[in-house]
């Protein structure tokens, strides 16, 4: 849990290449760490890589299927790559 606070600290001063890392490195402690795959996902959603999101944060609602912060990151991924109908779902 430590990497993955060290990443949201990262993101919050900016440095989203290093958040990146932090939170691949949060997943391989362990992969079975939701909110680190959220996190990942939010930061290429930020970074406008947004295939990439989608990968991580299925991760993360396979793992806590009620996430609901995961459901919209996933649906933010969807929006920007224009696939409208999944983004929905993803909301809903």
């Amino acid at each position: 849990m430590a990497l993955n606070e060290q990443g949201v600290a990262r993101v919050r001063a900016g440095d989203y290449t290093a958040a990146v890392e932090l939170f691949r490195r949060a997943i391989e402690q362990n992969p079975n760490l939701a909110v680190a795959y959220n996190n990942l996902g939010a930061t290429y959603n930020a970074l406008g890589r947004h295939q990439e999101a989608l990968e991580v944060l299925q991760n993360a609602v396979n793992i806590q299927p009620d996430y609901a912060e995961a459901h919209y990151d996933l649906g933010v991924a969807y929006n920007n790559l224009g696939r409208n109908r999944e983004a929905v779902a993803a909301y809903r």
